[in-house]
């Protein structure tokens, strides 16, 4: 964009419904998650900040509710954190089984702005009303959220993400006109832009949804124009790196309709009403191969595209429809009828079978 082996299964939407002029990405998109080896799904299906449920995919029953926070990209824990009048308490649970796993509260009222990938350290941002010349983050860090340091930056910024080893912060700075996105290095105090190839500093367009790889290494953004340009932003965590990948759209409701699944190095881009895989080599930036099957004729709707991927095979439903992609030879097949809608899509653990939960809240097996 100008202007700008079982592997864990990361799933996301990017609803119909998101902000009309653009988002955080911390804030966008509808997510499912699936660790190895759980029976367990985690479903998202009221945003990426919103509460989570758990279905037991063997079974088909819903085990309980978290309250709204932010799920690890590694899809084991869930963290909380609530603002009170001097203080904020946070939790984290795990996400397979809901169990908390430890509490604590720091002084100040703060909002949970990001989580590293294994939900390790903690990046929350000062809540304050009004025009804002300074933004301060509070650094979480340990299984005892244990805070460890406060960031006082000029102007207005949300954190997108914080790198596993904890010594990098990913920023977005919000202008008048645009955003810029940083980097703030904190072991050396440095703040700088990211650009991503010949993209200029101040970037504008929408912000449509965000997926972060389970690994840590990846933050994937889709980014709009009304023009309908339509790209993929590739923030690589651990080298403090960006590039925005171009992607198919001549419009941007045929943009809106993408959505991503990401393990490793390869991330799939997905549009059912456009009709296409996009397989994208992350660490090539590029997009290496592009696969075509009959467009869907079901409106992109609030719900938009969820999909599921293992080590060679990935499905993925829009409405409900569901299709599957074989990752060897890059063909299509399908669709076939799921009955509802789906908000949720999984493999089993032996990666066999296929479960969906609908809209309803109920799990269904949708083949092998």
């Amino acid at each position: 964009m100008r202007h700008l082996a079982l592997l864990l299964l990361t799933l996301v939407a990017f609803p119909a419904s998101a902000q009309a002029d653009g988002c955080p990405p911390s804030e966008c998109g509808i997510a499912t998650v699936a660790v190895p080896g759980s029976d367990v799904l985690a479903v998202r299906a009221k945003g990426a900040g919103g509460p989570v449920a758990l279905y037991d995919l063997r079974s088909g029953e819903r085990l309980l509710e978290l309250p709204s926070g932010t799920l690890s990209a590694d899809g084991t824990r869930h963290v909380v954190a609530d603002a009170g009048p001097h203080s904020t308490a946070i939790r984290r649970y795990d996400a397979r089984t809901g169990r908390l796993l430890e509490s604590s509260t720091i002084p100040g009222r703060w909002w949970l702005n990001a989580v590293s990938a294994d939900a390790g350290r903690l990046v929350l941002a000062d809540l304050v009303k009004g025009r804002r010349t300074t933004t301060r983050f509070a650094l979480v860090e340990g299984v005892r959220g244990r805070l460890t340091r406060i960031v006082k930056l000029r102007g207005y910024l949300e954190a997108e993400a914080v790198s596993t080893d904890g010594r990098r912060l990913f920023l977005v700075q919000w202008l008048r006109r645009g955003y810029v996105v940083r980097g703030y290095d904190l072991r050396e105090r440095r703040l700088t832009t990211i650009r991503a190839g010949g993209d200029p500093a101040v970037m504008r367009g929408t912000a449509w949804g965000s997926v972060a790889s389970p690994d840590g290494r990846w933050l994937l953004t889709l980014y709009l124009e009304s023009d309908g340009e339509t790209a993929i932003h590739a923030l690589d965590l651990r080298r403090g790196r960006a590039a925005c990948i171009d992607l198919p759209a001549a419009s941007f409701e045929d943009g809106r309709g993408y959505g991503f699944l990401v393990a490793g190095d390869t991330a799939l881009a997905v549009n059912p009403t456009l009709g296409l895989v996009a397989r994208v080599d992350l660490v090539h930036d590029r997009v290496a191969a592009i696969s075509r099957f009959r467009p869907s004729r079901e409106s992109t709707g609030t719900l938009g595209t969820i999909g599921a991927m293992t080590g060679r095979r990935a499905a993925f439903a829009h409405g409900g429809s569901v299709w599957d992609y074989d990752l060897r030879t890059g063909v299509v097949t399908g669709p076939r009828e799921a009955g509802d809608n789906l908000v949720g899509l999984a493999f089993m653990p032996d990666v066999t079978g296929l479960r969906g939960v609908r809209i309803g809240g109920r799990v269904v097996a949708l083949g092998r």
